[in-house]
């Protein structure tokens, strides 16, 4: 999203006016029109999310939608006291020094500086230096512009850093490393810091006098002398890491997006280096190494054939879910296209589903997305009724991959066989799998997707149960792998990871689902005693063990999002699955969240590694970000 930066004399209430050469940037390079958005700051540390209004040559008037205080500057101000270096070395220390987070760059006339500026040339310098620090600014997403002082003495520079509350000047005579360790260490967060570094020929002694006569104290950067260039951003780079790190208190890391990626069991990762390095060969070859890899395969096929108790043939791997869903939808649909052409889909289905219907939708096929209730789930007489004589193919999602919710997946199967029994049923267990125990074969699913990496197995695998009546089509051609249903070379160390991953996922099955269902609930709790937090959709043993989706009033979810980040806190706002800029959660609407929260809410969920004491710190963390993120929302 674009970013520009405005004076507060540009903020009003309810809009902002931008003036200037952003003008014609936003109108004739961007060519953005009203009702695009952007992000714009104010310099002070406040950023505004807004769209566009209207448009004229001379300005462009933005609507607020919504504001919040900056959590992308560092806890400290650094003020670079910079000697005049030759040539256009400053517009490049310049340029740098805003990157790593410097507040203020002052140019210093020293007595070995070779640069002298008149006034004139002086003045021209530091418009173009100032150009400089707003683009860099723009391109490292700071929320402020640094501001490029007019050139000092060295005298004036070191009066006008006597009020900072740290300075620090390198010199190749200062103490050991040790003793600048010690001095670093001892910043805190909010503290002003200055730096002077000396021009191409370093300071005299009389300067460095001068600086410790005004405390200003030495130090050192090693036994190596550096170019003017490279010593301040060494010593920018160094409060940058110390700054961050120091940025409020991080008592543990708190991954909550299992949901969109699990991290794999060590045993999984083991058999995939152990089939990439020592049993590597081709399962398609008729040697010894050949033979060796087909036999994972075949064994990954019937370790997930044994959690479903269905056909070690009915098992067909994939690159993911993504995969699995697109060949059931499409090639059960190509494949039956005699028999009709009518499809059902719910309303909230996942982009790996609705965007295959709309690809069929496209080639002649009709389909009909059933509404949900304020639970997420379809009205089995409304499926009932949508049924008709040419429908070919039902696909629900099991669990909704935003809130939890739990489609009644046998109702719906029951539904299907009583009023058109030749009708197939796919279900998106994508969600699903590892957290229910599924019986195919006895609730009436004909086609099942899963993904790998949702289970604590590697990306880039999943499979799709094929019932062994089901007639489809394979959507991939070529070598003729899998019984020529999906061709292409297996995947040896995916699928070995996949196959103990399931079979790692139902062992002590019913203790594993406890144990999340257990930390669900303490977060629920938590976040429903939280002022203004509103948990969607159903919670306890009525939606799934894995997912809390709740909204924040008053704040943006992004806003919230990279908060928690900074405590080491993992969340999504929205499917993460989907897309890095996801729009307005169709689920959300779909269940009737409010329009106050649609752009408030973010998921939580868990897997195998979380903990209930990962819960409390997250909880105890929004207890203090919310209030605060609050009180910079604008009305």
């Amino acid at each position: 999203m674009p970013r520009f930066f405005v004076g507060t004399d540009q903020i009003s209430d309810k809009d902002i006016v931008i003036t200037g050469t952003d003008v014609n940037h936003i109108r004739n390079v961007l060519r953005m029109t009203p009702g695009e958005e952007v992000t714009v700051s104010d310099g002070q540390g406040m950023d505004y999310f807004c769209r566009i209004a209207e448009l004229t040559k001379e300005e462009v008037r933005l609507d607020i939608v919504d504001s919040w205080h900056s959590f992308v500057e560092l806890p400290a101000k650094i003020y670079l006291f910079q000697g005049l270096p030759k040539s256009d070395k400053m517009e490049m220390i310049i340029q740098k020094a805003v990157e790593l987070g410097v507040y203020e760059v002052i140019p210093v006339s020293t007595a070995r500086a070779v640069v002298k500026l008149d006034a004139k040339k002086e003045a021209s310098k530091q418009k173009r230096w100032q150009t400089i620090a707003e683009s860099a600014a723009k391109q490292s997403k700071r929320m402020v512009i640094p501001e490029i002082h007019s050139v000092m003495k060295f005298s004036e520079a070191v009066n006008y850093a006597e009020e900072l509350d740290i300075r620090f000047i390198p010199y190749e005579l200062a103490e050991n490393m040790a003793h600048t360790k010690k001095l670093f260490e001892q910043i805190e967060p909010g503290q002003s810091i200055g730096i002077f570094i000396g021009p191409e020929g370093g300071f005299t002694p009389e300067e460095i006098e001068l600086a410790m006569n005004h405390q200003v104290q030495p130090i050192t950067l090693g036994k190596r002398i550096l170019r003017t260039e490279t010593a301040g951003m060494t010593v920018l780079s160094i409060l940058m890491f110390l700054l961050e790190g120091k940025r409020g208190r991080i008592e543990m890391e708190a991954y909550f997006d299992n949901s969109a990626t699990t991290r794999c069991y060590k045993e999984v990762a083991d058999i995939v280096v152990k089939t990439m390095t020592e049993d590597f060969g081709n399962p398609s070859a008729m040697h010894q190494k050949g033979v060796e890899s087909e036999r994972y395969v075949k064994e990954a096929a019937g370790q997930i054939a044994a959690t479903l108790k269905v056909q070690e043939k009915e098992i067909y791997f994939t690159s993911g879910g993504t995969e699995s869903n697109n060949w059931a939808l499409i090639g059960t649909a190509l494949a039956n296209r005699r028999q009709g052409n009518h499809i059902i889909i719910s309303s909230i289905e996942h982009p790996a589903v609705s965007a295959p219907a709309e690809f069929l939708e496209s080639q002649g096929f009709e389909v009909t997305r059933l509404g949900v209730n304020a639970k997420g789930q379809i009205s089995p007489e409304e499926l009932k009724e949508a049924i008709r004589p040419e429908t070919i193919l039902v696909s629900v999602m099991f669990v909704n991959n935003e809130i939890g919710a739990v489609e009644p997946i046998e109702e719906i199967a029951k539904i299907i066989k009583e009023k058109k029994p030749s009708v197939y049923f796919h279900v998106d267990a994508i969600q699903a799998y590892g957290k229910y125990v599924i019986r195919p074969k006895r609730q009436g699913i004909d086609l099942l997707s899963a993904s790998g990496h949702k289970i604590h197995g590697p990306k880039g695998t999943g499979f799709l149960y094929i019932d062994e009546k089901v007639k489809i089509k394979p959507i991939i051609y070529g070598g003729g792998q899998q019984k020529g249903m999906r061709s292409g070379t297996e995947n040896v160390p995916g699928c070995a990871g996949l196959g103990l991953a399931a079979k790692m996922v139902y062992t002590d099955h019913d203790a594993k689902i406890d144990k999340l269902y257990a930390i669900k609930d303490r977060m629920v709790k938590g976040l429903q005693a939280m002022d203004g937090v509103t948990v969607h959709g159903l919670t306890g043993r009525d939606s799934a063990p894995q997912i809390v989706a709740a909204g924040f009033e008053g704040v943006r979810a992004e806003v919230l999002l990279h908060a928690l980040e900074d405590k080491g806190i993992y969340v999504s706002s929205g499917s993460a699955c989907s897309s890095n800029h996801p729009g307005v959660s169709g689920t959300l609407k779909g269940i009737g969240v409010k329009d106050s929260l649609l752009d408030s809410t973010l998921r939580f969920s868990f897997g195998a590694f979380n903990t209930e004491e990962e819960v409390d710190y997250c909880l105890e963390v929004l207890n203090e970000l919310v209030p605060m993120l609050r009180r910079y929302r604008r009305a």
